[in-house]
C-alpha cells in the first residue's frame, strides 16, 4: 500500500470509528482531533493499527461493540421518551450545566465552552423508526465547525446561550461538536484546504467573492439527499428564506445562509440630527415619509465645514441600496433559470443616474482610500449619517457618548414598503469531501441552529442592538430587520455573489467610474462597460442554471 493511501485510509477510519480520540482536558490545552493534523500522522497510524486489531475481535465475537462517550450513554433515547427536535408542538428545555473553558489552540484560532444562562424554547415532533435509524448513527459523530471569528465575550449573555446550545446538541444525540475561530487568513486557509482535500472543517463558509470559483471547482457538497436523510429543508426560521432558491443551482442545493440578517441600514448620531432639529427617522417609517427625498433633505441639513451629511464605505453598496429599496434589481433570471444582467432596466438606469447625482453634488459621499474610513470618520463624528450593515459596531468607541440611531433604508418613489436586504458576505457550506457524511454535518448543525434560534432574541441587546438604546425605536427596527420580523420580511443582495469584483467588469467597477474627482454618467459607463459584463456572464454563471429562480 502506498503512503498517501495507508494515511487516507488512516483519516477515514478515525472519522468513521472513533467516536472521539482525545479527550477534552478541563483546563488549558483543547485536543486537537488527529487524523485532522498531518504532523500528528504518527499517532494516528498507531490507532489505526491498535483499533484495527479491536476490530478482528470484534468481528470474531470477543469484544462487546456496546462502546459510545458518557453522554450517549445518558442522554440519546428512544424516539417515545425524548423526540428529536422538528417543527411541531413546543417543549422547554433547560441545561443545568455551568462549566466553562477557553483555550487557546494556536495563532488566531481560540475554542470556547460556555456556561449555562438562559432557557431554551424549541419545538418537538415523534420520530419514525426510519429518521430513528438515522439518529442512531450519528452517535459518536465529531462535528467541526470553522469560523472565520472567535467566540463570544466570556460571561456575555450570547457567550452561556452558544454553550447552552451546543451542550444540549451533544448531549441529546452523543455527538462532539469543535467550534473554533480562525480570525487570521481564513479565506486562505479554507480554499488552501479545499484544493490539497483536507478541509479544516464539515462546516465552512465561502466568502462571496469565491462562490464561483468553489462551485466550478466542486468543491461544495450535494445537499439534496442529505436534506431528505435529515429531513432539513431550509424553510426553518433559522434560514434566510431566499437562500434556498438561489443556492439551488442545475438542481442542486450546494449551499444555505442563516437566518440572521445583516441588513443595509442608515446609522445616524441622534444628537446631532436632534441639534439641527430634525425628526428622528424612525418616527418617518410609520407614516412612510422616509423616503430617498428625506434621506436628502436631512443629508444637506446635518453637512458642514468639518462634517458630511451622509457617507458610505462603498459605491457599488450604496448604488444597489438606491435601486433595490425602489424595486429593481441589477440582474434577472428567465424561465429556464438562466442569468442575465439587468443594468438596462428602467429602474436600474434610474437608480444609477440618482446615485451619480447624489454623489457629484455630495449628498453622499465616499472614503478615497481604505473603505474602513468610513466608519472611522461616523466614529469620530465627522459624519452625521453612515450607510452600512452591522460592521459599524466594530469601529465605535467607547467613549462615543452621542445617542446613536437607526433606521431601515429608505423607500424609493416606485414601492409602498422599505426593503429588507441582507448582505451576503459569507455562504455556509459543507465541503464535497465529506458526502457521504453530509446527512450528519447538515442535521447537526441545524440542530445547533434550533437551539440558538431560540436565545437569539433574548440576547440581541448584547449582539446587534449593542450600542442602541434598549427598547428605543432603534432597537426594535433593527431587531425587526435583523431577524426579518415587524413587517420586514429579510432578501438578499447577491450581487457581490454573481457579479465578483476580481472579473475583468463588474458593477463594483462600473459604481467607481461614476464617483470620484472625475465622475463619469451613467450612460456613458453603461454603452462602454455593459457589454463586456454581459461577456463576463456569458462565459461564467450562463453556463449555470439558477433551477431555483427560474421565472421568479
Amino acid at each position: 500500500m502506498k503512503r498517501n493511501e495507508f494515511e487516507k485510509l488512516c483519516r477515514n477510519f478515525s472519522r468513521e470509528n472513533t467516536p472521539k480520540l482525545i479527550k477534552e482536558q478541563p483546563q488549558t490545552n483543547k485536543p486537537v482531533l488527529f487524523f485532522r493534523r498531518p504532523e500528528l500522522l504518527a499517532s494516528a497510524c498507531l490507532i489505526f493499527i491498535v483499533v484495527s486489531v479491536a476490530v478482528f475481535f470484534v468481528n470474531n465475537g470477543m469484544i462487546s461493540t456496546k462502546k459510545s462517550m458518557s453522554t450517549a450513554q445518558n442522554s440519546l433515547t428512544s424516539a417515545n421518551e425524548d423526540p428529536v427536535t422538528s417543527p411541531g408542538t413546543s417543549k422547554n428545555l433547560q441545561d443545568s450545566t455551568t462549566v466553562t473553558q477557553v483555550t487557546t489552540i494556536g495563532k488566531g484560532q481560540t475554542s470556547t465552552k460556555f456556561g449555562h444562562a438562559t432557557q431554551a424554547v424549541v419545538t418537538t415532533a415523534k420520530v419514525d423508526k426510519q429518521f430513528q435509524k438515522f439518529l442512531d448513527g450519528i452517535k459518536g459523530f465529531v462535528l467541526d465547525i470553522k469560523n472565520p471569528w472567535n467566540g463570544a465575550v466570556p460571561g456575555s449573555k450570547v457567550y452561556t446561550s452558544e454553550y447552552s446550545a451546543e451542550k444540549t446538541v451533544e448531549q441529546k444525540f452523543g455527538v462532539s461538536i469543535n467550534q473554533t475561530g480562525l480570525i487570521t487568513n481564513y479565506n486562505q486557509a479554507v480554499t488552501s484546504s479545499l484544493a490539497s482535500n483536507e478541509p479544516i472543517g464539515d462546516v465552512l463558509k465561502c466568502q462571496s467573492l469565491d462562490f464561483y470559483n468553489y462551485y466550478t471547482k466542486n468543491y461544495f457538497a450535494r445537499l439534496n439527499a442529505p436534506m431528505s436523510v435529515s429531513r432539513v429543508t431550509f424553510q426553518e426560521p433559522w434560514y434566510n428564506q431566499g437562500a434556498k432558491a438561489l443556492f439551488n443551482i442545475d438542481d442542486k442545493q450546494v449551499a444555505w445562509l442563516s437566518g440572521k440578517n445583516d441588513p443595509y441600514v442608515i446609522v445616524y448620531n441622534k444628537t446631532m440630527l436632534n441639534a439641527a432639529g430634525l425628526k428622528d427617522p424612525c418616527e418617518l417609517v410609520a407614516a412612510k415619509q422616509w423616503t430617498y427625498d428625506k434621506l436628502k433633505e436631512y443629508s444637506i441639513k446635518l453637512k458642514s465645514a468639518s462634517r458630511s451629511g451622509l457617507e458610505s464605505p462603498s459605491p457599488e453598496d450604496f448604488m444597489i441600496s438606491l435601486i433595490d429599496s425602489n424595486g429593481g434589481k441589477l440582474y434577472r433570471i428567465d424561465n429556464t433559470g438562466k442569468l442575465f444582467t439587468n443594468y438596462n432596466n428602467s429602474v436600474s438606469k434610474s437608480g444609477m443616474q440618482l446615485f451619480y447625482d447624489w454623489a457629484k453634488e455630495k449628498t453622499v459621499v465616499f472614503p478615497t482610500g481604505n473603505r474602513d474610513q468610513a466608519y472611522l470618520n461616523f466614529a469620530a463624528k465627522k459624519t452625521a449619517m453612515l450607510h452600512t450593515t452591522g460592521s459599524y459596531r466594530s469601529y465605535m468607541p467607547g467613549t462615543f457618548n452621542d445617542e446613536v440611531g437607526l433606521v431601515v433604508f429608505p423607500k424609493g418613489p416606485s414601492v409602498a414598503n422599505y426593503t429588507n436586504h441582507t448582505k451576503i458576505q459569507y455562504v455556509d457550506f459543507i465541503p464535497n469531501t465529506y458526502q457521504n457524511d453530509a446527512a450528519k454535518i447538515l442535521f447537526l448543525r441545524n440542530e445547533l441552529y434550533r437551539y440558538n434560534y431560540s436565545y437569539w432574541q433574548g440576547d440581541f441587546s448584547e449582539d446587534g442592538g449593542k450600542g442602541l438604546v434598549k427598547n428605543s425605536l432603534s432597537y426594535q427596527m433593527y431587531s425587526n430587520l435583523v431577524f426579518g420580523t415587524g413587517g420586514y420580511p429579510s432578501g438578499m443582495d447577491a450581487v457581490s455573489l454573481l457579479f465578483p469584483s476580481d472579473r475583468d467588469m463588474s458593477y463594483s467597477k462600473m459604481a467607481e467610474m461614476m464617483v470620484g474627482s472625475s465622475p463619469v454618467p451613467p450612460s456613458q459607463v453603461l454603452s462602454q462597460n455593459g457589454p463586456k459584463l454581459d461577456s463576463v456572464i456569458q462565459n461564467t454563471w450562463q453556463k449555470y442554471k439558477f433551477t431555483g429562480l427560474a421565472g421568479k
